[in-house]
């Protein structure tokens, strides 16, 4: 995994401790499963789904009032659902959620055949079972339950009757999206989240997942450059409906790195980043800066050392180079990703752009790249 927030690079970097993704993973035990949405709660969903629209090109799909003071705004790109909901009485506890985190991730909706047996199932092998939101107990057409899983985020488990479409939203009112999308931004699906973790609590957030959850470990690893450490572990759902990256600061010899910093400014474990995949990254990049969107910038010495890892590629290292996009390579192809900055209230969360061209790792090599280009430059070898 890249990290990205902070600064314009991170000096940790990845030796991979094992990178196979071949790991044969259980079939679902509640019928297909997919990712359904993911709820932020935020100050104000109306301004945070019209930022979202304009910059990332996501169109509203539906909203509405809901019970107990707070409004939700849903919004889609692809296949890539997010539901935005902000308090409209300070007593709710989506108020509570945004004071004591600022706005983040709140849930990870996952839609199965059966949401009751699914939270039973979990709370069985060791998960906390959680009180379903208040503005969902009663979502009509649907069955919804939830369960604890890092700090105060919740896995949701959707069930919808079985004629109901792929991101249908009971609960809000539809609204039908313009076509085509008013920015002309194309993302496919979420690829993964990324999770940052107090020291410590790696192990026992995997063990949660691996137990109670049934999600194999499919890639790990140990980062350290720079006096900085990382810790990292991936999880995947059995049908391969969710991924996402675990992270945790190990010892750190000097400042404090970026998992550290954002699980102060989150206050605790929390939702760090969202990856959407694209087809072409250029092109979505080049349409993402056009719409205002700013991303970490990259030294340009980083792109003398891509030459040598990067024989050919389906992007040029002009275009690469242009647009401070990151290319990696691991054992089954090629991957680009770049991250915007943040842009949250608490400079905590922030998204990622990825395209994979066969890659099936987190882009590790690019954290040396950087850091080894930073120490080139200062070499005085930056061309």
């Amino acid at each position: 995994m890249a990290p990205a927030n902070g600064p314009d690079w991170d000096s940790n970097t990845g030796d991979n401790v094992n990178t196979d993704e071949s790991i044969a993973m259980p079939a679902g035990r509640h019928g297909d499963s997919n990712l359904h949405h993911v709820e932020f709660y935020v100050a104000d969903a109306e301004a945070v789904a019209a930022d979202l629209a304009a910059g990332y090109g996501f169109q509203r799909v539906g909203a509405a009032d809901l019970p107990g003071g707070c409004r939700s705004v849903a919004i889609r790109n692809g296949r890539a659902t997010l539901i935005l909901t902000s308090a409209t009485d300070d007593a709710h506890p989506v108020a509570r959620y945004v004071e004591a985190h600022g706005d983040g991730v709140a849930s990870i909706a996952l839609r199965v055949g059966d949401a009751t047996a699914a939270r039973r199932d979990a709370v069985d092998r060791g998960a906390r079972p959680a009180v379903t939101a208040t503005h969902l107990a009663h979502a009509p057409g649907c069955v919804i339950t939830e369960i604890h899983t890092f700090g105060d985020v919740t896995q949701r488990f959707v069930e919808l009757p079985a004629e109901a479409e792929e991101g249908a939203i009971p609960w809000l009112r539809a609204t039908a999206p313009a076509t085509p999308t008013p920015t002309g931004v194309q993302l496919h699906e979420i690829d993964h989240i990324a999770i940052c973790l107090p020291g410590g609590d790696l192990a026992r957030t995997v063990a949660f997942y691996e137990s109670a959850l049934g999600y194999p470990v499919v890639f790990e690893e140990r980062t350290e450059v720079g006096g900085q450490v990382m810790n990292s572990k991936v999880v995947k759902e059995p049908g391969g409906a969710l991924t996402l990256v675990l992270v945790e600061p190990g010892h750190l010899s000097g400042e404090p790195g970026q998992v550290e910093k954002f699980v102060k400014a989150n206050g605790g474990a929390g939702v760090q980043h969202l990856a959407f995949a694209t087809a072409d990254i250029v092109r979505t990049v080049d349409q993402l800066r056009g719409n205002g969107i700013a991303f970490l910038t990259t030294p340009a010495a980083y792109y003398e050392l891509t030459h040598e890892r990067l024989a050919s590629g389906r992007h040029a290292i002009e275009d690469l180079r242009r647009l401070h996009i990151l290319a990696d390579v691991d054992q089954s192809g090629k991957l680009f990703q770049i991250f915007a900055r943040s842009t949250a209230p608490r400079g905590t969360y922030f998204m990622e752009i990825i395209e994979r061209d066969g890659a099936t790792t987190f882009g590790s090599g690019n954290i040396r790249a950087l850091y080894d280009a930073v120490e080139m430059g200062q070499r005085g070898q930056d061309r």
